[in-house]
């Protein structure tokens, strides 16, 4: 990987961390408590309870991605960072611009291959 590949990955990163931390910053919200004078009736209770389960699933998961887009963040810049921990070839930019966190290459992923 090149210093203008690092460049554009650096600043793809950076563009997904502000949009998931934008996205986070609405599902805290959509994800409080759901107050029980709040509902209507009881469908309308389990509905909101339901929306909120389903927002705290999305919440976890936009919290997991931040935590790898700032750590994949940190290695743009190290030496081994691009390369496939299992077979030890360049992982593919298309796939490094998808999955910045990405650590194999296409080929090792999908075969469940791991080092």
């Amino acid at each position: 990987m090149d210093d203008a590949e690092r460049e554009e990955l650096k600043a793809r990163i950076l563009d997904e961390i502000a949009d998931t931390e934008e996205r986070i910053m609405g599902l805290e919200k959509a994800t409080e408590a759901v107050a029980p004078d709040k509902a209507l009736g009881r469908l309308s209770r389990l509905e909101a309870m339901s929306d909120k389960s389903v927002n705290d699933a999305a919440l976890s998961d936009a919290r997991e991605r931040l935590g790898q887009l700032e750590v994949a963040l940190t290695k743009v810049y190290q030496a081994g960072f691009g390369i496939c921990v299992t077979c030890e070839e360049a992982i593919a930019h298309e796939r490094i611009m998808a999955l910045p966190h990405a650590s194999q290459c296409v080929a090792c992923a999908s075969k469940g291959r791991v080092r």
